[in-house]
């Protein structure tokens, strides 16, 4: 662009050129296009017909094309054409611009306003008015709000609560779900009934309830289990909140009452859920053939025997006025998770109708219903509360006498368009903007709990201590052993853990800065032999007490551990130190090692199938004002310290190699050598003293700072950390049941702890059939990919049925099969 003008042409304070012979001048509002250094036409900025006109004349007259026109107004090329088309049909009066607004006058006026808001009032919806009138419903709309108009609010009957099963108090009770008001809308819209028609109809509901029932219609929250009386409480973990109560041995769900007898058409229980009759559906089966995944009821007896649902009823509310109230909703999180659909917006990908029937229903909910039920649910904040509930379950079911668990880090890489806080990720060893969460994992590999890492701490340090009070919230009295990588390396941290009673503890050495870790010698080591698993493991060890010190100034201190060395073929040495003196060596050396085993592999599993990394939701919050993040004044004075560092030992390297050339016939002292070199001895002096001001300057600066006093780190988001919680919950429940099941395939199959997993997740996506009986749900699975496949699922199938577990919210006892030739069922 040209803002200055050359001679013989007019002053321009703006011109852009269209080509080169084409150009236009903007001059105190008013524009003027040359051709040719002939003026075409001038007018004013605001005409737009002038405008139109202008275009289409230099399109016309060659002088530009479209597309360079286009460019130099900053309008679109199809704009142009439009403009010309016109100009061609009408002339100059085709290019003045139409007036806005209506075109005609109003239809509704009058006599039919009043019509309308009778009408209205008769509740009739808008479409059925705009039918009647004949004009459209947006027509309506807008006559209703320019006459004021505003809906009644409904008026639901009350029903008579049984004396035992109270409604619920609390936030969620309160607060309708989006469900819940748009079926009261479309009930309040749906039909020209007056209010005492629909108290009419309520109580015909409530009668019909109480025929079916027996005490009347249950809208309060499922009872569960009760705590024993003399159940001793817990001390919750230093920061924490512990569970109201210990969980107790999981019981049966009472029963939910199905209003609709045909298990395909739930218009009735709908009906009831818009009226705000019923909080959740109850299940409905009917004879069914070749439902597709009907092989995840295998799951149920598993999530019932482990306490899921029971845990679920205790913790959360109910959801209101719902047809997919609180046990539907939970159902469907858990099958979706062992069907692998990760996310709600997956669901697209499958029938509502045929995942229906795997629950009970007459159809699944859909994405946008399941991601509302989500965040009702997370709304709640409990799902910390269930995940230590079930943690609570899970250590109780283990009989070992000491508890080894792993502890580590996952980063999942954020990819979108919000400002999120960067963490180190290892396998691309880069720092991205992630979403940090530290897992604690049994031996198998079973996850136990999950930690936010968002929260201000000192990274895997100060989660280490944290995860132990928190276990010993949980009721954990046995002892504890630790096992984690060089990231929670602090001398400080194992004096504390060698303080507290049964705890103990398993890590990698890592050398100070600076300096390597001493190499032993190959008498040392000793060659160690053990099966474990059926496998012969063999190890090359050597063991010596080392002594860590920790501690500054006069509280120095040393704290004496024991190492154990691991030496492989290459001759390259691994340091393993613990507390634990009456451990074997092939029991530390297999127990750290076998981290890469269990739950780097849990890791991986976690995020091919279990979607770790994906977010349910992108609804974000603010950051933790004072979260630590590093100091980065700190960091770029550290590179400057190791540049620096570089250079002197470069002069020192220049100033050694002249002194080894010295000739002595023409310098014979040491003294004449400094005075020959003195420039360069001054140089290597100055940069001495610079680095130790800048050593001393580093020490005193604190390595992370708080994210408030960090410029670079403020206005960053996290991720919503309720929404998170409650889906590694269900993942955590949906992945205890996958390892449930492999474990049953133990004595059946040789190779359960290779493919069991792979197995399992292939048995829970076959079809199958479903019959019904007075007190069975009968499952008949198909036959699998090869015979030996289906004689473990039938021998799978014969373990369930011994559990007799009965479908959460009937009194149907599960019973699986698997078909057999002729067509019928065995196993």
């Amino acid at each position: 662009m040209d803002t200055t003008a050359s001679s013989g042409e007019l002053p321009a304070l703006e011109r852009i050129v269209v080509n080169a012979h084409c150009w236009l001048h903007r001059t105190d509002g008013t524009i003027t296009i040359f051709v040719r250094s002939v003026p075409l036409i001038r007018f004013d900025a605001d005409d737009i017909a002038c405008s139109r006109l202008a275009m289409v004349q230099v399109v016309e007259s060659g002088a530009a094309t479209q597309q360079e026109v286009a460019e130099a107004l900053g309008v679109k090329r199809v704009t142009i054409y439009r403009q010309r088309d016109k100009f061609r049909a009408k002339g100059v009066a085709g290019l003045v611009p139409d007036k806005r607004g209506p075109k005609g006058p109003r239809t509704l006026t009058g006599s039919k306003e009043k019509t309308v808001l009778k009408l209205k009032q008769a509740r009739m919806t808008n479409a059925q008015i705009a039918q009647r009138l004949g004009v459209s419903a947006s027509g309506i709309h807008r006559a209703l709000k320019r006459l004021g108009y505003h809906p009644e609010a409904p008026v639901q009957p009350k029903l008579v609560e049984p004396a035992a099963k109270k409604a619920t108090t609390g936030p969620a009770a309160e607060r309708p779900s989006g469900a819940a008001v748009v079926a009261a809308e479309q009930a309040t819209n749906g039909a020209p009934e007056s209010s005492g028609a629909q108290a009419e109809g309520g109580t015909a509901v409530a009668s019909l309830a109480e025929q079916q029932t027996g005490e009347g219609l249950v809208t309060g929250p499922m009872e569960t289990s009760e705590v024993a009386p003399d159940a001793e409480p817990t001390a919750a973990a230093p920061g924490t909140t512990s569970p109201s109560s210990a969980p107790t041995e999981p019981s049966e769900l009472p029963v939910v009452p199905a209003f609709d007898v045909n298990p395909a058409n739930r218009a009735l229980d709908r009906c009831f859920a818009r009226l705000g009759l019923l909080q959740d559906a109850g299940p409905l089966f009917g004879k069914a053939q070749s439902v597709a995944g009907v092989g995840v009821l295998l799951a149920v007896p598993i999530l019932a025997a482990h306490g899921v649902f029971a845990d679920a009823m205790q913790v959360f509310q109910q959801l209101g006025a719902a047809f997919y109230g609180l046990r539907n909703t939970v159902l469907t999180l858990l099958v979706c998770f062992l069907r692998g659909i990760n996310r709600p917006e997956n669901l697209k990908q499958y029938s509502p109708a045929a995942l229906g029937q795997v629950l009970g229903l007459d159809r699944a909910p859909e994405m946008k219903t399941l991601r509302r039920k989500i965040w009702d649910l997370a709304g709640q904040s409990k799902a910390l509360e269930f995940i230590r509930r079930q943690a609570q379950r899970f250590l109780g079911r283990s009989r070992q006498e000491r508890l080894w668990l792993y502890l580590d880090g996952h980063v999942s890489v954020y990819s979108g368009k919000r400002k999120l806080a960067k963490h180190h990720v290892t396998r691309l060893r880069i720092a991205l903007p992630s979403v940090l969460e530290y897992w604690v994992n049994d031996e198998k590999g079973d996850p136990v709990l999950v930690v936010d890492g968002a929260r201000p701490r000192r990274g895997l340090v100060a989660v280490i201590e944290e995860v132990i009070g928190e276990l010993r919230g949980l009721g954990e009295r046995r002892p504890i052993t630790i096992v984690f990588d060089r990231e929670g390396w602090s001398p400080a941290l194992f004096a504390k853990l060698d303080a507290m009673k049964g705890v103990y503890f398993l890590t990698y050495r890592k050398a100070a800065a600076g300096r390597k870790l001493p190499r032993l010698s190959e008498k040392e080591f000793k060659r160690h032999q053990e099966v474990i698993d059926g496998q012969e493991v063999e190890y090359e060890l050597a063991e010596r007490k080392v002594y860590i010190t920790y501690g500054r100034g006069r509280k120095k201190s040393r704290l004496k551990l024991r190492q154990v060395t691991c030496r492989k073929e290459n001759g390259h040495q691994t340091h393993i130190v613990t507390n634990g003196w009456t451990f074997g060596v092939m029991e530390i050396a297999r127990r750290m090692f076998g981290r890469w085993g269990c739950q780097e592999n849990f890791f991986k599993y976690g995020r091919k199938e279990m979607d770790f990394d994906g977010l349910v939701t992108y609804l974000m919050e603010d950051d933790i004002n004072d979260r630590l993040v590093p100091n980065r004044r700190r960091m770029k004075l550290v590179d400057r310290v190791k540049k620096l560092r570089a250079e002197l030992d470069e002069l020192r390297a220049e100033y050694g190699g002249l002194a080894l050339s010295n000739e002595e016939a023409s310098r014979r002292t040491m003294r004449g050598f400094k005075i020959a070199n003195g420039k360069l001895g001054g140089e290597i002096r100055r940069r001495q003293e610079e680095l130790e001001r800048l050593e001393a300057r580093l020490r005193s600066m604190p390595a992370k700072i708080p994210v408030a006093a960090s410029k670079a780190d403020q206005g960053c988001m996290r991720v919503n950390r309720e929404v998170r919680q409650l889906m590694h919950a269900f993942r955590m429940a949906a992945l205890r049941a996958e390892t449930a099941l492999r474990e049953l395939m133990r004595s059946s199959y040789g190779r359960w702890r290779e493919d069991g997993r792979t197995l399992v997740r292939t048995f829970l996506a076959t079809s199958g059939d479903l019959e019904v009986t007075d007190e069975e749900l009968v499952v008949t699975l198909d036959h699998q990919s090869a015979p030996h496949r289906t004689r473990l699922l039938a021998d799978l199938c014969a373990e369930l049925n011994r559990l007799r577990t009965k479908f959460p919210g009937s009194n149907l006892v599960l019973r699986f099969q698997v078909r057999g030739g002729d067509g019928s069922g065995s196993g």
